[in-house]
């Protein structure tokens, strides 16, 4: 499949409806090109099987580094095999989970959505695997690319706040920082999370918050 300049390998179920609609939430699309600036490092937490993982690639160009993370072994393979056939030398994938601890965690699976994986039980999902989860500070602890992080992108189905916790020192090194990120409180309250925390997140650490209706 043709998307966005790159050939794309896509999962069985095509959960992203790449074949059908040629692109994916393109309103927010749309934001990650006018957003994104070459040279940049950029990270994409929830990389899935690589659409917003390649365009990052194109975005920041031969002087930029993208950093994607997922950590179903089948998005994985699939993200690995796309970031190949599009030889794409900008790109530095982890098979792991990002949150706020560093160590083994179940990942529980759903099987209608490979989107839809995630830390934490659900009605969405039955079965779980062990994978290995960090924190970005932690990746990312005396890296030189530490303090040039400009964007980040955070999809995990509700352990969002989680993430944004385990990237603090990322945060105070990057005051230029943009996130795009999923707020369902549906999910977020399955993980135990609070959504007017992760809002609140935001507020104590200066963000402007702004609201994509798509």
């Amino acid at each position: 499949m043709y998307v966005n300049g790159h050939d794309m390998i896509l999962d069985s179920r095509d959960s992203l409806q790449l074949s059908v609609n040629g692109i994916y939430e393109p309103i927010e699309t749309d934001i990650v090109k006018s957003i994104i600036e070459k040279n940049a490092v950029v990270l994409d937490v929830g990389a899935h099987i690589g659409y917003y993982t390649l365009l990052m690639s194109d975005l920041v160009g031969y002087g930029g580094s993208v950093f994607a993370f997922e950590p179903e072994p089948s998005n994985f393979g699939l993200l690995q095999k796309n970031v190949e056939i599009n030889a794409c030398k900008n790109i530095v994938i982890e098979n792991k989970a990002v949150s706020d601890y560093n160590k083994k965690s179940n990942l529980y699976l759903s099987k209608d959505n490979s989107g839809m994986h995630r830390l934490n039980k659900s009605v969405y999902c039955k079965e779980c695997i062990a994978v290995d989860v960090i924190t970005l500070d932690n990746y990312f602890y005396n890296n030189l690319l530490l303090d040039k992080i400009r964007f980040v992108k955070i999809d995990v189905e509700g352990s969002e706040l989680d993430v944004l916790s385990g990237m603090r020192l990322i945060l105070e090194k990057n005051h230029k920082i943009v996130i795009i990120l999923e707020f369902i409180p549906s999910n977020l309250l399955e993980h135990g999370s609070d959504p007017v925390n992760l809002l609140r997140f935001f507020k104590d650490n200066s963000f402007k918050i702004y609201a994509i209706i798509d």
